[in-house]
């Protein structure tokens, strides 16, 4: 099993994913990724690469031969966020996208961003953005 605590954490406040105007920061914690260690760096890129897909984070600890709680130590120390957290946090990145960028109806848009219904995709969004899509768009 590898050991990553060669690489001091970067130790980032990311509590606050929200800007003062309800928007989730997308620069946050996507601008670190060359300072990550590269386990990190290839795990977060596959979640954000497939955000619509459910994360098991023990088939990813057996690819990189780690453990899921070695995982979770990761993200907590390098991201400030579990890889739930992570996960969550790029499918509403995806549904911003979409919600700016196109006409994509609200259930498009939740298919698109691996939300079982629109009401999955409005209770998510609602929490971390404080306002519901159509709102947002």
């Amino acid at each position: 099993m590898a050991s990553f605590s060669d690489n001091p954490p970067l130790q980032p406040d990311y509590a606050d994913l929200a800007n003062t105007t309800g928007h989730i920061n997308r620069d946050i914690p996507w601008h670190i990724d060359s300072q990550l260690p590269d386990i990190l760096r290839n795990i977060a890129a596959q979640i954000k690469a497939s955000s619509v897909d459910e994360i098991n984070l023990e088939k990813l600890a057996l690819t990189y031969e780690t453990t899921s709680e070695e995982l979770t130590r990761l993200f907590m120390d390098y991201l400030g966020l579990s890889p739930e957290e992570y996960h969550e946090k790029a499918r509403l990145n995806h549904a911003q996208y979409l919600l700016e960028e196109t006409l994509c109806s609200l259930k498009q848009v939740a298919d698109e961003t691996g939300f079982k219904n629109i009401q999955s995709l409005q209770a998510a969004f609602l929490d971390k953005v404080g306002m519901y899509p159509s709102r947002y768009r």
